[in-house]
């Protein structure tokens, strides 16, 4: 794996310690009655298979690393668990550290976008201005474009209705953060103000050109745009099929915790910060 999936290889790495540490026995250890010993590599490479390739769960079974019963269980376990946000924001934190840019971030860039969703797909609802049947991926991302928190909606959810459900997670986990910066979309006298009194600055500009509708890179704005080309690598992302659709936040933060750990894997290069930034 570790020669022909890279990447593959460097998120099992990264995940294995943090599985470890999420399972590990209690202070009472654990209850008796034998277990069958489960290999967790296997499973979380079959999980980020999953995530990358959009495979269906149950092709696993044509597979000999992992049950796939196996592999379902533990990703719906790690995700109850809230495994892979842990995992993917401690990456980050750990990127952050060793390109020594601090911890704490006090800048957020904020975008949303629609996807379509297969009929599988347990809520869905439809965006009027882009006609897209699905949901909504609405996400806050740091000035390096590094994720802060994901929000998954169905697509008639409107840009500030999902700015605002994800301000209290952003101030309990990133209370540095004082300034929110969006395109239009989340323009309004009224929201600013709503945010203001979160102590929460919002600033808006124009993304794009006026007259050919093509995106232009502002400022630290178009980072949160490079993060939406990450994502729209990884086939899993493409099409919302989650019976329960805030899977489709799990797996946009195993595709983040894999894209940061392959990143942090690679020998350092001069100028690297200045590549992501």
């Amino acid at each position: 794996m570790a020669g022909a999936f890279p990447n593959a290889a460097a998120f099992v790495t990264a995940a294995r310690a943090a599985v470890a540490k999420l399972d590990s026995p209690g202070p009472r250890g654990r209850k008796r009655g034998r277990k069958p010993i489960i290999d967790r590599d296997a499973v979380l490479a079959a999980i980020w298979v999953v995530a990358n390739s959009g495979m269906q769960w149950r092709i696993l079974a044509l597979l000999k690393s992992a049950n796939w019963n196996t592999v379902v269980y533990h990703f719906l376990r790690w995700s109850r668990l809230g495994l892979w946000r842990q995992l993917a924001l401690g990456l980050i934190v750990q990127w952050r550290t060793e390109n020594g840019v601090g911890t704490e971030a006090s800048v957020a860039v904020v975008d949303s976008r629609s996807v379509r969703s297969g009929p599988t797909c347990g809520e869905r609802g439809i965006d009027g201005g882009k006609q897209i049947k699905g949901i909504k991926l609405s996400m806050l991302t740091d000035k390096f474009g590094l994720p802060m928190e994901f929000l998954v909606t169905t697509a008639n959810v409107g840009d500030r209705e999902g700015l605002r459900q994800m301000v209290a997670a952003l101030k309990r986990d990133f209370p540095n953060v004082s300034v929110v910066l969006g395109d239009l979309g989340y323009e309004g006298v009224e929201f600013t103000a709503e945010l203001a009194r979160s102590e929460l600055e919002l600033k808006t500009m124009r993304c794009g050109d006026a007259k050919t509708r093509a995106f232009v890179p502002r400022e630290i704005r178009w980072v949160v745009e490079r993060i939406f080309g990450w994502l729209a690598q990884w086939r899993r992302l493409a099409i919302c099929r989650e019976r329960i659709i805030e899977h489709y936040v799990d797996f946009a933060w195993i595709a983040i915790a894999s894209i940061v750990a392959a990143r942090l894997s690679r020998p350092t290069i001069t100028g690297y910060i200045n590549d992501m930034a």
